[in-house]
């Protein structure tokens, strides 16, 4: 077995770390513009959440529609007393060519406070599927992402690929209950 100098472990890690991230945009005010969506939920770091809020996401199989990202914040800050930021509730149609937002006061979409209750209650079993894990891998399925920030502002973060997990329900039902709120990213996204 021939060993590879501890030298140039240390330069490819190096060259690794200079790289860094790309230059990531996030979806942050109503329009269009062309960027990715995927960005978001790949490089999180980027775009933090307060503490006690939700962004979530569905990326439908490939060929099968946009991207739909919902974020609730709170707008509640670790701050030490200083005042938190206004709550958010934003909303991001998308592909990876071209994102449209459309972003509001919380308590402009009403249903928002519904969805948060019902994404506060939900839990994520860890254990989904070891009891009888599957014999083939799903090829085709639309992933689901989960971030949230708890009341101390931990970050967390959930992503499925595959079929029946039970919290697939609570986002898609989340999404659909927010549908109103959504519609104008997703008009112009259309170009209506």
């Amino acid at each position: 077995m021939k060993s590879v100098p501890l030298a140039a472990c240390a330069a490819l890690l190096a060259s690794c770390a200079s790289a860094g991230l790309p230059d990531v945009r996030h979806p942050s005010k109503t329009g269009c513009e062309s960027f990715p969506i995927g960005e978001t939920v790949l490089w999180w770091q980027d775009a933090p959440l307060s503490s006690a809020s939700f962004r979530f996401a569905v990326d439908p199989d490939t060929g099968q529609g946009p991207t739909t990202l919902v974020v609730l914040d709170s707008g509640k800050m670790v701050n030490l007393g200083n005042p938190d930021n206004s709550p958010i509730f934003l909303a991001a149609i998308g592909d990876a060519k071209r994102t449209c937002v459309v972003q509001m006061p919380l308590r402009d979409c009403p249903a928002a406070s519904v969805a948060y209750e019902r994404l506060k209650g939900a839990s994520i079993p860890l254990g989904f599927g070891m009891e009888d894990p599957a014999d083939i891998f799903v090829f085709h399925a639309p992933t689901y992402y989960l971030e949230f920030s708890d009341g101390q502002a931990n970050h967390n973060q959930w992503r499925f690929y595959g079929m029946d997990h039970p919290l697939q329900r609570v986002i898609d039902e989340s999404i659909e209950s927010l549908e109103s709120c959504i519609a104008p990213a997703l008009a112009a996204y259309e170009g209506r």
